[in-house]
């Protein structure tokens, strides 16, 4: 614009120039070139007053484009930032993915884990099962041996008395007693060798029963422990061992009830040893009201090591001796 401007200018000047060159005549060229001159003058002051106008405006759209090349910077800054945040959320999500990927690895070994479990769980089951029916079966050979115990026990009765009779008719049939000796001696082997036999499975069925009842011993010695864990009081008369139990118990309360007393009387009595005009009656229902839990805590600590020093020296006449010999 400032070039075209110039060129308009020189164009004037030439004009101009033209023009002095120009003769004309007396008033009419001096008021041919004063009229030249106005024009001049005032085309001179439209073209500043354009020129002032178009730079003004250049100005002005100067800093309308600085204006949007801060915006366009700004917008390439919120656009790398967001490429950055991107960026950023893309790797937070690859471990999301993996951290996913790796509890699902675990969901599987603990599913393939508890599967293991549940078969395990069978088959001991199935174990369990079959030690049941083995159980049972000894205890059914068991029933049997008995009744074959019985059984040889009546034939041993049955032979002594045949051979009771055989000798008394002795006497009266020595010959068929000679002629029988041989099946005597026989019988008599025989006898000899079940009694032998029997004596063996008395004594297998004897053992038999001491280890059943010392399982039986186990058996009950063991419900009386699970019985003690789990607070079961068992009724007083249902054997001796739970007479004992319920007996030892209710000592053992009552040996802690009369420690519990003797040590409140004791103390007190400390308190009014060193102190009068205590309100014991007021003391007697516990702590004073007024006090948050914090407070009635911080004042424990605070009587922790006294009281442990007074319990101390209560020890031997609220509490019984280790050894009752010595008392």
């Amino acid at each position: 614009m400032q070039g075209g401007l110039a060129d308009v200018r020189a164009a004037l000047y030439s004009a101009l120039g033209q023009m002095d060159v120009v003769v004309l005549p007396g008033s009419q060229a001096l008021q041919e070139c004063s009229r030249g001159k106005s024009d001049f003058l005032r085309l001179e002051r439209g073209l500043w007053e354009r020129f002032n106008l178009e730079r003004q405006r250049t100005g002005e759209l100067s800093m309308q484009v600085a204006a949007a090349q801060q915006v366009i910077n700004d917008l390439q800054r919120r656009e790398q930032a967001a490429q950055e945040d991107a960026r950023r959320a893309e790797a937070k999500l690859q471990v999301v993915a993996e951290r996913a990927r790796c509890d699902r690895e675990e969901f599987q070994a603990a599913a393939e884990k508890a599967r293991h479990d549940a078969e395990e769980l069978a088959r001991l089951k199935g174990e369990h099962e079959a030690l049941q029916k083995t159980v049972q079966r000894i205890r059914r050979e068991r029933q049997k041996a008995w009744q074959d115990r019985d059984a040889e026990k009546v034939r041993k009765e049955e032979a002594v008395k045949a051979a009771a009779d055989l000798g008394a008719e002795v006497g009266q049939l020595q010959a068929q007693a000679r002629e029988f000796q041989a099946s005597v001696a026989q019988g008599l082997d025989r006898e000899r060798q079940l009694k032998a036999q029997s004596e063996g499975e008395l004594t297998r069925l004897r053992e038999a029963l001491d280890a059943e009842r010392a399982e039986h011993g186990n058996l009950r010695d063991a419900v009386r422990v699970v019985c003690d864990g789990l607070s079961v009081v068992q009724k007083e008369g249902t054997s001796s061992l739970a007479t004992r139990v319920l007996g030892t118990y209710r000592r053992a309360r009552e040996i802690t009830l009369e420690a519990l007393h003797t040590g409140v009387r004791r103390a007190f009595g400390v308190f009014g040893s060193h102190y009068s005009g205590i309100n014991f009656a007021g003391m007697s229902g516990g702590y004073a009201a007024g006090y948050s839990e914090a407070e009635l805590d911080e004042i424990d600590a605070s009587v922790l090591n006294p009281a442990e020093a007074l319990a101390k020296l209560l020890e031997d006449e609220a509490v019984p001796p280790e050894d009752p010999r010595t008392s």
